[in-house]
């Protein structure tokens, strides 16, 4: 057969001497140095060229490889091309990880073809498996979740399997931010409360956004009573701090939807005394 054929002057011809070991691990290391850079510039033709040279002198690609082609791709939303890399992947021996899994998770957009999300279904599937699932990888399944909307169902029935399989794990606040509002997406507020009491009763503070997150989701299922309450107890309990002007918006909205006109009032007073920046978006709560 044919051998590929060598662009010249090339990149690589220069940084590389034809004197190697097969497989050696440094050379593949610089390859993939090299191929980052190329599509950082997006020059994604060179960068192809470059995985064909590695393969042609015997360099054998590695996982690392494969997910910069994966990260390129996932940011486009360029699902097709994304499991097209994977199957290249595994022809090369090599199965995705769970930085290959979380990459992969973000080319997904709000709608993929159902083959698709069967695809990485299967993939997280795998992962899970073999490595496990860490809070990464957790997060990421999360954020698919509320990206996907009402496509979510099986990513989501894999959120809650690994969630299950974790049960006492203690997660960052910020990951539970991002599981609270795939809780609420799916309106699953149960699940919801779940990840915010144990938070809570590992003393994991809260940071504004998960409270936003939390006070937000509860709004947005019809629970702006016990959004408010939650709010109360947290300032009274001296998590004040985690309250800010976005979080009691989220109130007044609410409680405008329900055409509870006189809470809304009373939660604006409130945002008063507590000397809170209110801007038009607070307004338009009042009168809309």
């Amino acid at each position: 057969s044919r051998s590929p054929r060598r662009r010249q002057p090339t990149e690589p011809g220069r940084k590389f001497s034809s004197k190697h070991v097969p497989n050696e691990n440094p050379l593949a290391i610089e390859y993939n140095k090299l191929i980052k850079q190329h599509l950082q510039r997006r020059s994604v033709d060179s960068a192809r060229w470059l995985l064909t040279e590695m393969q042609y002198r015997g360099v054998r690609p590695t996982a690392v490889t494969y997910n910069e082609f994966l990260n390129y791709f996932s940011k486009s939303k360029d699902i097709s091309e994304v499991l097209r890399i994977v199957e290249g992947m595994r022809q090369q021996g090599l199965n995705p990880n769970r930085v290959s899994a979380s990459t992969i998770l973000k080319a997904l957009g709000e709608r993929p073809q159902r083959d698709q999300v069967d695809a990485v279904v299967n993939i997280l599937n795998w992962v899970s498996s073999s490595e496990g699932v860490d809070e990464i990888l957790l997060s990421s399944i999360a954020e698919a979740t509320v990206r996907m909307g009402s496509h979510a169902s099986k990513i989501y029935a894999v959120l809650r399997r690994e969630l299950d399989n974790n049960d006492g794990e203690v997660w960052s606040a910020q990951t539970c931010g991002s599981l609270i509002r795939a809780h609420g997406h799916t309106k699953d507020t149960e699940g919801m409360w779940k990840q915010w009491n144990n938070m809570m009763a590992h003393g994991i503070r809260p940071t504004v956004v998960t409270t936003g997150c939390m006070v937000e989701q509860l709004v947005m299922n019809g629970q702006v009573t016990p959004a408010y309450n939650l709010v109360r107890s947290l300032e009274n309990g001296g998590f004040g701090d985690c309250v800010n002007a976005v979080v009691y918006y989220s109130l007044v909205k609410g409680y405008a939807f329900e055409k509870e006109s006189d809470k809304v009032w009373s939660v604006y007073q409130e945002m008063r005394q507590r000397k809170m920046q209110t801007g038009l978006t607070t307004y338009n709560g009042l009168v809309g």
